[in-house]
């Protein structure tokens, strides 16, 4: 089984003159999230590329930077034949989702998958299956994929518990690469008010859960080689562009970031960390070991500031967003007071008044 990076949390397994599954691809040249996020670094050029070839999509979960309905769309009209693996998860609601964000799907085409329960690519022995997060709470899961001569956890955003994460490693035996995401891509705390000294502790605690967390699951998988992927984005929109911030306090590391941690805190798994860029083959010319940091091809990393300039010119028809008018006052008003009643489990936790001040 071959194993590429397209980019973000976007994998390609396939076996060579084989049909090949996509995960999570997100090729949108319009970003994510009313055009905050982008990829990085850049994949939209291999687009073609990505899709070439593929019988089987897998989807991890909805968010707007695993889930892509237009390229999906466009897959299901150039190859009608495309059979889309979602997880069952405890509620139907991303299956209906999926189903109403793609009309070109016909019955049967988007097939979910209980935990654990393997699936194969019709002309090869590729073998895959998914495990999502065991609250239901959180709609997320990983990808499993092997065969005869290897195999790829794919974690992207999920956060198994120890034993399902045992449980995997039972299943292969040994993990030969282990992908998981080792930057944040939640609103906290960036989105919300602080005194500045206790923003910036906040951040660095944030930083060093999210990393100790990575630590934690490559030391129970205790996998071959390890990538650093999905996330994160970059913000082109000026109005966002802190939160492109290179320091330590920053809770959105890139790969080369989290590879200069490890290389002081745990050079073990810096050593077998592989540093990919969109298009790259899982390859151990490209370990930690072997990069050359002065090389061009690394520009995006070691000159990013002046790579995020560039881009954000190449996309600006797209980061400048008109989100339209603020609802009126009533509709705010009837959609807020729902919330809180909607899980009494969540109210009685908050235990409190929460006041939104919409600017």
């Amino acid at each position: 089984m071959e194993i590429r990076f397209f980019g973000h949390a976007c994998l390609k397994v396939y076996q060579a003159d084989k049909s090949a599954a996509l995960m999570d691809p997100w090729f949108s040249l319009s970003g994510a999230f009313f055009g905050s996020w982008f990829q990085f670094p850049e994949n939209t050029t291999l687009t073609d590329e990505a899709i070439s070839g593929v019988s089987d999509i897998c989807i991890s979960h909805n968010h707007a930077d695993h889930f892509d309905p237009p390229l999906l769309s466009r897959l299901l009209t150039e190859n009608p034949s495309v059979r889309i693996h979602i997880p069952a998860y405890q509620t139907r609601w991303f299956a209906r989702l999926a189903r109403g964000s793609l009309p070109a799907c016909v019955s049967g085409q988007i097939i979910e998958h209980a935990p654990f329960q393997e699936f194969t690519i019709d002309d090869s022995d590729l073998r895959i299956f998914v495990v999502p997060e065991q609250s239901p709470g959180e709609v997320d899961s990983a990808i499993v994929a092997y065969d005869s001569s290897t195999n790829v956890v794919n974690l992207n955003d999920a956060r198994l518990a120890k034993d399902q994460l045992a449980r995997i490693r039972s299943i292969l035996t040994d993990v030969d690469s282990l992908c998981l995401q080792g930057s944040g891509a939640s609103e906290y705390p960036i989105c919300y008010t602080y005194p500045c000294s206790d923003m910036d502790e906040r951040c660095l605690q944030k930083r060093r859960d999210k990393l100790d967390d990575c630590k934690r699951t490559i030391d129970i998988l205790r996998p071959r080689r390890v990538v650093f992927f999905a996330g994160p984005p970059v913000f082109l929109d000026p109005a966002l562009a802190q939160f492109n911030d290179r320091s330590a306090k920053s809770v959105f590391p890139d790969q080369l970031d989290i590879l200069l941690d490890l290389e002081h805190a745990r050079p073990d798994i810096a050593a077998k960390s592989y540093f990919l860029l969109p298009g790259d083959k899982f390859d151990d010319a490209y370990l930690w070991k072997n990069t050359d940091l002065g090389s061009e091809r690394l520009n995006p990393y070691t000159r990013k500031r002046e790579y995020i300039d560039a881009y954000r010119e190449r996309r600006r028809e797209f980061w400048f967003s008109d989100f339209g008018e603020l609802p009126e006052s009533e509709r705010l008003v009837a959609y807020f007071e729902r919330m809180p009643v909607l899980s009494e489990y969540i109210s009685a936790c908050i235990g409190g008044t929460i006041t939104f001040l919409v600017k």
